[in-house]
């Protein structure tokens, strides 16, 4: 009996090695090639409000699928090759990427950065300014938004020349300094113009002094001659004709040869003088000499 069923397993066994043998086919494994990604976006700078597509190129034989990611974070709703970014703001920049799938391979592209830049905002509008002439007068502004910022300062519309920063003055201002004052402010990706502010300049009264000074003479009117020691004194006049009649404003030493005339204005005076000898006789007035101011 033990001999028989040794037998017939034996039976068995062969039978079944050559089932194997015979009908087993071994087929040789086919490998699948993930998708190409040829291309990815580059670093960009973009300007707030601006909006700007991004796209990865990829190839494969199957239809391919796209995700993208911002900051690690999937971008919900974008799952083509091209992500667009609309009138961004701050909130945009970031680290991106996209994952390219075509059902049996997957890949995930290198990152890219957004740079959002700031556009110039004027926080600070310069302010009307009142002085006196003779003062400064100091126009400031402030603004924010990615440096570098350049400024501009205009003078009734024409570019004042040097004026290239956040203030401008008026050294010691005069009456013509009065006017419209603004400045352009830029960045590399906008540009903003202020408010207009206005200059008043005062006029503000002075006043002058004419100094005079002469050589005591040495001859009368007649021609005789006049000793230093015969001048008793010269008297000053003053008016504001060339030919018009002149007012005494001073009587002086002998000793004195000079005199100032003070708290005059704006005009033109004329100015003469007389020698008044020991016996109390004056001479004809000099030549009349003149000073504008």
């Amino acid at each position: 009996m033990k001999n028989i069923i040794q037998s017939q397993v034996k039976s068995v066994a062969v039978g079944f090695a050559l089932v194997v043998g015979m009908g087993l086919t071994i087929q040789p494994s086919v490998v699948v090639a993930a998708p190409t990604v040829k291309s990815i976006p580059a670093n960009a700078l973009m300007w707030e409000g601006q909006t700007k597509q991004f796209k990865v190129e990829a190839t494969s034989s199957r239809k391919i699928n796209y995700q993208w990611y911002k900051n690690g974070v999937r971008v919900a709703g974008v799952t083509t090759s091209t992500l667009t970014l609309s009138n961004v703001t701050a909130a945009d920049a970031g680290s991106y990427h996209a994952t390219v799938f075509d059902g049996t391979g997957k890949v995930r592209t290198d990152k890219f950065t957004v740079t959002i830049g700031e556009k110039v905002k004027i926080t600070a509008q310069p302010k009307n300014v009142a002085t006196n002439e003779g003062t400064t007068a100091t126009f400031t502004v402030k603004a924010t938004g990615t440096g570098p910022l350049s400024y501009q300062w205009y003078f009734n519309d024409v570019a004042m020349a040097g004026a290239n920063g956040a203030s401008v003055s008026t050294s010691k201002a005069v009456l013509s300094d009065a006017g419209k004052y603004k400045v352009i402010v830029k960045n590399a990706g906008s540009t903003v113009t202020s408010s207009v502010a206005s200059l008043n300049v005062m006029a503000v009264a002075k006043s002058y002094t004419a100094n005079l000074a002469w050589t005591a003479p040495t001859t009368r009117n007649d021609g005789s001659a006049l000793k230093a020691s015969e001048i008793s004194g010269y008297n000053v006049y003053f008016g504001t004709s060339a030919t018009g009649s002149l007012s005494k404003i001073a009587s002086l030493s002998g000793k004195e040869l000079a005199y100032a005339v003070t708290n005059l204005t704006s005009g033109t005076y004329y100015f003469a003088a007389t020698t008044v000898d020991s016996s109390g006789v004056e001479s004809k007035l000099s030549e009349r000499v003149s000073k504008k101011f």
